[in-house]
């Protein structure tokens, strides 16, 4: 199992690299006929180092990764919306070559640790991707809520 841990300044191309992969990667596979092109561009201009850099020193902001053998196989980011006890994880992302393998579960316990020390209560996570209803239950073993709209997943509540 690949290390989780939080993740270094020097990381950020690779992070920047690796999430836009997964992003490519999901949208030709699930989402091309559902999410527009632009918005993908949008979304792939979120991941760059810059940002991920200033994420990085933004204290309510948290940022982890999967590392393998010295490479860079996962990464989630999100925020801690102050003192409201409210985490909403941003992005969650693992290479295709190493997906289904635990690695975002990992990830996520990891986001949840994190959180439980910071005093919260709830994580929301928003999705496009209906794959997402396995994790809850199956996975993650904490209560939870979901939203869904036309038959698909829009967000997930985890209660603390």
């Amino acid at each position: 199992m690949p290390t989780i841990r939080k993740m270094k300044p020097a990381e950020v191309q690779d992070a920047s690299l690796l999430s836009r992969k997964v992003m490519k990667d999901s949208w030709e596979r699930f989402e091309k006929d559902i999410y527009p092109r632009e918005a993908l561009e949008f979304d792939l201009s979120q991941h760059s180092p810059e940002n991920y850099t200033n994420s990085l020193k933004n204290q309510s902001h948290f940022n982890f990764v999967a590392e393998e053998n010295k490479k860079l196989i996962g990464v989630t980011n999100g925020v801690v919306l102050g003192a409201s006890g409210l985490a909403r994880i941003g992005w969650i992302g693992v290479h295709p070559e190493y997906q289904g393998n635990g690695i975002g579960k990992a990830l996520i316990h990891e986001v949840i640790n994190q959180c439980r020390a910071q005093k919260c209560h709830k994580i929301t996570l928003y999705t496009t991707d209906d794959r997402v209803i396995e994790i809850p239950g199956s996975v993650i073993g904490a209560p939870y809520a979901m939203m869904v709209r036309d038959g698909h997943v829009d967000s997930i509540d985890l209660i603390l």
